[in-house]
């Protein structure tokens, strides 16, 4: 069967897809979705510089809010404002182990 989304629009090889400006705006919403998710869960969230923000909507997207609640060493460390020990413990997660050119890239992030 044909994969869609929406209101059936057929996103299958062969189907309409969607357009890059469509793409943009789920996109859009799920970031919105994401923040929502993290100042319920992390109160201190807005209170984080903007990259460690930033770096918390990109795990949170990509991992989902459970497995992100699993860093605690590493929320602890944000939540402290202490950075560089937050960024030493994502790097020290089988997250980076999985994916090490991604986890270096938000380490850096953290760490400028």
């Amino acid at each position: 069967g044909a994969h869609t989304v929406g209101y059936g629009r057929n996103i299958s090889k062969g189907g309409i897809g969607i357009s890059e400006e469509e793409a943009g705006v789920l996109l859009r919403n799920d970031v919105i979705r994401t923040i929502d998710e993290l100042r319920r869960n992390y109160p201190w969230f807005d209170d984080l510089n903007k990259s460690a923000r930033e770096v918390l909507v990109e795990l949170c997207f990509q991992l989902g809010a459970p497995r992100l609640a699993k860093f605690k060493k590493m929320l602890a460390g944000l939540q402290a404002h202490d950075y560089d020990a937050a960024a030493a413990e994502l790097l020290d997660s089988k997250f980076a182990r999985q994916v090490p050119a991604r986890a270096t890239r938000l380490f850096q992030r953290l760490t400028a």
